[in-house]
Order: C-alpha cells, then sequence, then structure tokens
C-alpha cells in the first residue's frame, strides 16, 4: 500500500542494517548470562537468543527485496486489470501479489541460509553460539583446534568440520542459484 508505513518500516530497516550482528549477539548473550536462571526456567538458551538475533536482522534484505516486487508489481498490467475489475484489498493480495513474490522470497530465503549458517558456525566456533552437548560445525571446529597437538597428526579434527561447512555452505549457494535460475526461466 505504501503510505506512512512503508516509509516507517523502511527506516527501521536503515536503523537495524546499520547494527553488526556480532554485536547484537554478544550483547543478547551477555544478558543471557545475568538472567540465565530465569531463562532456563522459561526453556531458553543460547540457541533461543541465536535465532532471535537471526531474526531481527536477517530479514531486512529479504524485505527490501519484497517492498522492490510489490512496487514493481503495483503497476503491473494484470494487477491493474484486476483493481479495474473490483477485486481490492485481500483478494488482490492472495490471488496477484503474493504468488509473484513467492519466488523471490525463495530465493531470497536460499541466499540468506548459509549468511545464517555461517554465522552460527562462526559464534560457536568462538564459544558465543551453541554449547556442549550440541553438537555445530563451528563447535566441531573449535574442539578441533583445541586438540591440534605438534606431536601428534591431529589436522583432520580441524580439517574434517571446515571441509564439511564449506561443503554445506557451497551445496546452499549452488541450490539457491539454481532456483533462481529456474524461477527466472519460468518468467
Amino acid at each position: 500500500r505504501g503510505g506512512r508505513t512503508d516509509r516507517f518500516l523502511m527506516r527501521v530497516a536503515d536503523f537495524l542494517e546499520g547494527i553488526p550482528l556480532a554485536v547484537v549477539v554478544v550483547f543478547l548473550l551477555s544478558v543471557l548470562q545475568a538472567y540465565r536462571g530465569e531463562l532456563a526456567e522459561l526453556g531458553l538458551g543460547r540457541i533461543h537468543v541465536f535465532f532471535v538475533a537471526v531474526g531481527a536482522l536477517f530479514w531486512l534484505p529479504t524485505a527490501r527485496i519484497a517492498r522492490a516486487e510489490a512496487l514493481r508489481l503495483r503497476s503491473a498490467p494484470f494487477v491493474e486489470a484486476a483493481q479495474t475489475s473490483g477485486m481490492r484489498g485481500s483478494q488482490l493480495l492472495w490471488r496477484h501479489y503474493l504468488p509473484h513474490l513467492l519466488p523471490s522470497g525463495l530465493v531470497m530465503l536460499g541466499l540468506t541460509l548459509p549468511r545464517v549458517v555461517l554465522m552460527e558456525a562462526f559464534l560457536s566456533f568462538l564459544g558465543l553460539g551453541v554449547e556442549a552437548p550440541k553438537v555445530s560445525w563451528g563447535l566441531l571446529a573449535a574442539d578441533g583446534l583445541a586438540a591440534m597437538n605438534p606431536l601428534v597428526d591431529s589436522a583432520w579434527l580441524l580439517g574434517v568440520p571446515a571441509a564439511l561447512l564449506a561443503t554445506t555452505l557451497l551445496s546452499l549457494n549452488v541450490l539457491a542459484d539454481a532456483a533462481r535460475d529456474q524461477l527466472a526461466a519460468r518468467n
């Protein structure tokens, strides 16, 4: 629809875009440390804080793409024809906007997911992410680095998790590129 709400949300997105994710996560984890007992009673832990931080900041590029696509669709001939025929509000949203926004959203999901996986692995490697009973590529790499010894050939303890993380990220990027190409070919 545009208007004040659109401008307000884009300014909020501009503000949040200027905040580094690592700073937010470290801040939230320090708060979590202070209230660890109370949050544990609610069933909340480090991984939940990570997901809140990721959810708060990783939606920004997707929101910008969705807004640009919606503005492009607003002047598309089939939307104007539907408006002329009397279609309004939620009907227009469900029949025309969302089906045309879904491919872009799926591609953005495919491009965002590797960034989230890498951020989680990075924070777990630093000791700020997943905690010990749970497993993460970053946690495995940190354990491998801690176990490395110049007297024993143990480089595989670091190399295997790092290689598997790189393979996972490459696979997700290839999948996102293939989805983008497939959707571009359809349009």
